[in-house]
């Protein structure tokens, strides 16, 4: 499957910028080192996106094990789109009103 576009959720730059501040509140590095986790974990999507387990309907999970944080996308039309980059510590299910994007 040669998928080359990921789109995002309005809402997941907020997730990003809340996240590495968050990280950033315990250590420079570690918010670095959280960034460039997800940027691998989002390029290892975009590689192979029917590698992650289907969550409900046609929605896939990708667990960050580094960090608590899952990713949860579609894809529709060859595309990857990014629902929310999730805390995993937060309320299961708080982003789930974006599904109605």
């Amino acid at each position: 499957m040669a998928i080359t576009i990921i789109d995002y959720h309005p809402e997941v730059e907020n997730d990003l910028n809340n996240a590495f501040i968050w990280n950033q509140s315990l250590n420079f590095s570690a918010a670095i080192e959280f960034q460039d986790t997800i940027n691998q974990a989002l390029k290892e999507i975009v590689e192979n996106p029917l590698l992650w387990p289907v969550e409900m309907g046609n929605i896939r999970k990708k667990v960050i094990k580094k960090f608590p944080y899952i990713i949860f996308y579609e894809i529709i039309n060859e595309q990857i789109y990014v629902f929310v980059i999730a805390a995993a510590r937060k309320k299961p299910g708080y982003w789930l009103n974006r599904l109605e994007k």
